[in-house]
């Protein structure tokens, strides 16, 4: 198992499955200007241990499918105000660690189909996303391996959301 620490005042992108499955046992990225976050690019590193405030820098304005997939020990609350457009499939699918989801973001126009899928461990969820439209399929359901969840409160201040998708919070009422 590898600890990597990436530090980089330029760094704006990771690429897609650039650590895919790479067996990392610690996290931290120190980019104050990293915009883009590629689709797997995290994926499967279930040993990864990182506080979410360490890998989502306030530029952050893309994440890709499955970025951040099954890195189960991603922990503690995860503040996404600058994603642009769509924060996209499976993006944080099954990361049981993270305790609190705060999207307070005028950008935001969907959430992704199981976005936040599994992550048993979320006790507050705060949406506050004014131009929010859709909320996917299963996007905050706790339903993981038959894993009760631990939610304890939902604010959702979205006022154009016209689409709550199938199951888009089971297992959290």
């Amino acid at each position: 198992l590898v600890e990597l620490t990436l530090v980089s005042e330029n760094l704006t992108s990771i690429g897609a499955q650039v650590f895919d499955g790479a067996s990392l046992k610690k996290l931290t990225i120190k980019a104050p200007k990293l915009k883009t976050v590629g689709t797997s690019a995290f994926n499967g590193n279930s040993q990864m241990e990182v506080n979410a405030e360490d890998i989502i820098p306030p530029s952050l304005i893309s994440i890709g499918i499955n970025a951040f997939k099954s890195c189960k020990k991603i922990a503690g609350k995860i503040s996404l105000p600058n994603i642009s457009g769509t924060l996209n499939e499976a993006a944080f699918h099954s990361c049981i660690g993270i305790t609190e989801i705060e999207i307070v973001n005028e950008k935001l126009t969907a959430i992704g189909n199981t976005a936040f899928y599994g992550c048993t461990s979320c006790t507050n969820i705060t949406l506050n996303c004014p131009n929010l439209t859709s909320i996917g399929s299963l996007a905050f359901s706790s339903h993981y391996t038959n894993s009760s969840t631990n939610l304890k409160k939902l604010n959702c201040n979205c006022p154009k959301v016209t689409t709550f998708s199938n199951q888009a919070f089971f297992g959290n009422a």
